[in-house]
């Protein structure tokens, strides 16, 4: 029996294959599918582990909502028993719920003391999903553990977020084989997320053989040097050498990658990302057809038509989305609730624009709306800007906030606090404002730009990776910054504007002028030593080019702001976009159809397990070696 498992985004596939010369070896030009023959494949297996840093109501980011939303959507239309395994953090804890199994693991940590591992479980009844925490001080303390209060990152060795993190991989790994006790049978395939978790895949027991899955969210990896990864107790991958890199154990060891077409394919063929030592463990899985496309639902309380956070403080519910007049009256209604909840100025011909994200610079391009956001202000009186997120580890933005919050013309237009809000709060925004703003350098899939969308809130975007996969303006369509002007179809363009699009960056460049923005306003390059007449010369040439670099970022954030406000001039156009993003969210995000892609992805790696342990089993017979894993 021969079974094909189709690479669900082929566009990306022959996109690829068109430009692969420029960029790495020329991929296999054959049929875009995967052959598994001479033997039955198993059928996608039933039971899986979702091995996650953080899951609601520990979230982060929007890795601790997928973390939520997918395996309870993988269980609920697949049938699956696909079960959560994450650190005990402090808001998990005081949710409460949990039960201990009784099940104890004894690891030492990096400075050599035994640290003690409890096991707890919690059947979430509505979801039908249950959730496994491994209990320890290093993780019950805290709200999540990329930072630790008591033990500040002051680098390599003495890093506690990179401590606590691979002692949970560590811990996750040990339990793995009980927590498959507790299925009432072997878990049949793992899934682990970014740097975070995929050290997990290399932890394993020797004996414990599931299908291994690799969802790439975000890029950003944490290098160590080997002796750090010594030090923490981490098994070494025989590919190791000099540097410990967390990202590329997860494209080297998983069976399948899943990862948003256009975020992979600009790693794969321009300089964002392409020198990093995972970039070609990358492209070899491309080349054999083992990436599957991401693509991401909403959680049940960001429908419009029944959010409980519209059901208070003066907010409204939908009642017909197909009803124009309807649409008119939801938005009008919750923007006046949302005016009178933030203190903004009641004014129904006010145009509302919202950042819901981290003030942060590198990826989520804080900086561009920062430099531009006075000026925006003074130039148009009818805008207001609600600005939620937090950075107060940033002089830089805390001045700016401190600096913005005392100007008295602005007051009843500008809601800036400099911290992070509730998740009903982010709702609220969306329902009551006209844009949000998500300028991110890089955004893997992204799910603000659908939360937007689905509460009548037009995304103004950066056009790369999963932004714009899911935002079409037609304008801008197939422009990315691989310099490709066709490029695969993306399913939003049939909905006609969705969106606003702004012309894409220069990624590395912009990067580059950041780090050379945070030298100067740190003053390091204006203290030292004398400088000859060559080196003042090439840091003059250095500061026009990364001036210039910035300069264009803010006239291409301007542009897209500036179309915006056009957009809200235009009733009727600017409806048209609120239903277009509407129906698209509705009809191409459904969860059956989401879950489709994720049980195919499933079933592709539980047939390249199946061929990996034959292979193995050849090899051990080859070599008079007895076969005892687990197939």
């Amino acid at each position: 029996m021969k079974t094909e498992y189709p690479l669900l985004s082929q566009p990306f596939a022959q996109n690829l294959a068109a430009k692969s010369t420029r960029a790495f070896a020329k991929p296999n030009q054959g049929a875009q599918v995967l052959h598994f023959s001479g033997h039955e494949v198993q059928k996608a297996g039933k039971n899986g582990l979702w091995i996650t840093v953080e899951r609601v109501p520990a979230r982060v980011g929007g890795l601790g909502e997928v973390s939520k939303t997918i395996p309870e959507a993988l269980n609920k239309h697949l049938g699956k028993d696909v079960r959560v395994l994450v650190p005990m953090l402090k808001p998990m804890k005081d949710e409460g719920g949990f039960v201990d199994t009784g099940i104890v693991k004894k690891l030492k940590d990096a400075n050599g003391r035994e640290e003690t591992f409890k096991l707890f479980e919690k059947y979430e009844e509505a979801s039908k999903t249950w959730v496994y925490a491994i209990d320890n001080p290093k993780f019950n303390q805290h709200a999540n553990l990329y930072f630790s209060k008591d033990s500040p990152v002051v680098g390599y060795g003495e890093d506690a977020m990179f401590r606590a993190i691979m002692l949970f991989n560590r811990a996750a790994a040990a339990f793995t084989p009980e927590i498959g006790e507790r299925f009432g049978s072997p878990v049949d395939f793992v899934m682990v997320h970014d740097w975070l978790t995929s050290p997990f895949l290399s932890q394993l027991p020797e004996d414990f053989q599931p299908s291994k899955i690799f969802m790439l969210h975000n890029t950003y990896n944490e290098p160590r040097p080997v002796g750090v990864a010594r030090q923490n107790r981490l098994k070494l991958p025989e590919y190791t050498r000099k540097t410990y890199s967390p990202l590329l154990i997860g494209h080297r060891e998983a069976d399948v990658i899943i990862a948003n077409g256009n975020y992979a394919r600009t790693i794969a063929l321009t300089d964002y990302a392409r020198t990093s030592d995972y970039a070609a463990a990358l492209r070899g899985k491309i080349r054999k057809n083992r990436v599957v496309d991401m693509h991401h639902g909403l959680a049940a309380d960001f429908n419009p038509q029944s959010c409980p956070a519209l059901k208070d403080h003066g907010f409204t519910e939908l009642r017909d989305p197909a009803e124009p007049g309807e649409i008119s009256r939801f938005k009008q209604q919750n923007k006046a609730a949302l005016q009178k909840l933030l203190g903004l100025n009641v004014d129904s011909e006010a145009v509302i624009f919202t950042w819901a994200a981290r003030f942060e610079p590198y990826q989520k391009g804080f900086y561009m709306l920062m430099y531009e956001m006075e000026d925006f202000l003074r130039r148009h009186p009818k805008v207001q800007l609600v600005v939620a997120g937090e950075n107060k580890s940033d002089p830089q933005v805390n001045a700016f906030v401190e600096n913005m919050n005392k100007i008295p013309e602005f007051k009843g237009r500008l809601y800036l606090p400099n911290q992070f809000v509730s998740r009903e709060a982010v709702i609220r925004m969306n329902a009551g404002s006209d844009f949000t703003v998500l300028p991110s350098l890089y955004e893997p899939y992204g799910l603000t730009q659908l939360e937007a969308k689905m509460l009548g809130s037009i995304p103004v975007v950066h056009g790369v990776d999963g932004l714009r996969s899911t935002v079409s303006d037609p304008l801008l369509n197939g422009i990315d910054v691989a310099g490709d002007k066709t490029g695969p179809t993306e399913k939003v363009w049939e909905y006609g504007q969705t969106g606003i699009l702004m012309q894409p960056l220069s990624v590395m460049k912009y990067f580059k002028a950041l780090d050379w923005l945070k030298a100067v306003l740190n003053t390091q390059m204006l203290r030292g030593k004398p400088q000859t007449p060559a080196e003042k010369s090439a840091k003059t040439k250095a500061r026009h080019k990364h001036q210039k670099t910035l300069d264009e970022a803010q006239a291409k954030f301007k542009d897209a702001i500036e179309r915006a406000l056009v957009l809200a001039q235009s009733p009727e156009k600017k409806l048209q976009t609120i239903q277009n993003g509407m129906r698209y969210v509705k009809e191409a995000h459904p969860w059956p159809t989401i879950v489709a892609r994720y049980d195919q992805a499933i079933d592709m790696a539980m047939a390249v397990r199946d061929e990996r342990l034959k292979t193995q089993k050849k090899q051990a017979r080859f070599s008079g070696q007895s076969w005892t894993r687990l197939a």
